[in-house]
Parts: C-alpha cells; sequence; structure tokens
C-alpha cells in the first residue's frame, strides 16, 4: 500500500492519538496478552521504540 505524504501524516498522527489512548488502559490490562500466546500491549508498545531506532540507524541509510 503507497500513501502520499497527507495520507502518512493523517497515519501518523492517528498513531500518536492512539498511542495517548493507552494511558487510560488499567494495569492489568497493560500487562494481559491481546491473544492466547501473543504479547501484552506493554511489550507491543516498548517494541516500537527499539525497531523504529532499527530501521533509522540500520535500514534508512541504504537508501541514501
Amino acid at each position: 500500500m503507497h500513501k502520499n505524504k497527507e495520507e502518512l501524516l493523517i497515519h501518523l498522527e492517528d498513531s500518536i492519538d492512539f498511542a495517548k489512548k493507552l494511558g487510560r488502559v488499567s494495569e492489568e490490562q497493560w500487562r494481559t496478552p491481546i491473544a492466547k500466546d501473543k504479547w501484552t500491549i506493554a511489550e507491543v508498545f516498548g517494541h516500537l521504540t527499539p525497531w523504529d531506532e532499527f530501521v533509522l540507524n540500520d535500514r534508512l541509510p541504504f537508501f541514501q
């Protein structure tokens, strides 16, 4: 799926809004797997920063 600049910006803004809403999740919900044999919300969300750093530092330089 290819997105133009405006669609990408809207998607990123929506992602930020979603992340802010996670502040309302109880500790129990935060630590409960999202499905059987799946990660918790905390694990999924915690994985985003290292993944972004990997893409920025180890993948994007190949496009320059």
